[in-house]
């Protein structure tokens, strides 16, 4: 289970958590999602995720830091949107 805070986002089960910003709705395809972004490249969003993309290459010095999309459908997404919600509306 996944549990969204202001500063960090934690995976329940493992303890494990990671810093993270947070965007909504803010893809190119327009669907609805929830954008997770690491704050820096020393935090990991694989700790607390299944699925991260990342598309560093070490061979031209193009580096980026972990970002999670959970789009609308997909497993978990209305319950990390809610707590997501909060955290943006400063609720």
């Amino acid at each position: 289970m996944i549990r969204c805070c202001k500063h960090f986002v934690k995976n329940t089960d493992t303890g494990k958590k990671c810093r993270v910003y947070y965007c909504l709705d803010n893809h190119a395809s327009g669907k609805k999602c929830v954008i997770m972004h690491a704050k820096g490249y020393a935090d990991f969003l694989d700790e607390v995720f299944d699925r991260v993309e990342n598309n560093t290459d070490t061979m031209t010095d193009y580096f980026e830091k972990d970002r999670v999309i959970i789009f609308e459908g997909d497993e978990g997404y209305e319950e990390i949107r809610l707590q997501v919600e909060k955290i943006v509306r400063g609720a």
